[in-house]
């Protein structure tokens, strides 16, 4: 069987992280953006979590959410990544979809955050791309994860947040680009 590259963003990351420590034989690398989930089970069962969702209602509600959330520099939200996200958010039922999720992610299984102990089991290489500025899942966290996983390179982009790979897809895929050639030998 051909091993493959998996990319997970936010939630999917310890997605990955699990998939990771259960299939190891069927990786040859990871990329993780943002994977662990520090506002956890609280903010999935409270009014927060479904007012996010509301606020979408409102084009200019919506463009602050990812200027306050997700970008770093809120000039390159475009109209489209505005239409896309209220899109997402207003779908029916997209709140109790996410939030069922979320609380799986943090209650079921073995969430992120119980996986830590786990994470140098993982040996194929890993590239864990973060924001500096993410108030969703803070850069302590992971640069914890990288200090103990053995093939870990940590890629920080300086003034993002949440969704460092939307706000500057040139310079995520280069990353992508230099970490598939310095990993190449190794898989």
């Amino acid at each position: 069987m051909q091993r493959i590259n998996l990319c997970g963003l936010s939630l999917g990351g310890s997605v990955v992280l699990q998939f990771a420590l259960c299939c190891p034989h069927m990786l040859k690398r990871l990329v993780l953006m943002v994977p662990w989930p520090w506002l956890g089970g609280w903010y999935a069962c409270s009014r927060w979590n479904l007012l996010a969702y509301r606020l979408c209602v409102s084009c200019l509600l919506t463009r602050r959410l990812i200027a306050a959330t997700l970008f770093g520099d809120a000039g390159k939200i475009s109209t489209e990544l505005v239409d896309e996200v209220r899109a997402a958010a207003l779908a029916e039922d997209a709140s109790k979809a996410f939030q069922s999720f979320q609380l799986s992610e943090t209650y079921g299984g073995k969430p992120t955050g119980r996986l830590l102990p786990e994470l140098p089991k993982i040996d194929c290489p890993v590239l864990l791309v973060h924001g500096s500025k993410d108030p969703a899942v803070p850069l302590a966290d992971a640069e914890a994860g990288a200090t103990i996983m053995p093939q870990m390179r940590l890629k920080v982009f300086e003034e993002h947040k949440h969704r460092p790979q939307k706000e500057s897809p040139e310079r995520f895929l280069q990353t992508l680009d230099e970490f598939a050639d310095a990993t190449a030998e190794s898989v």
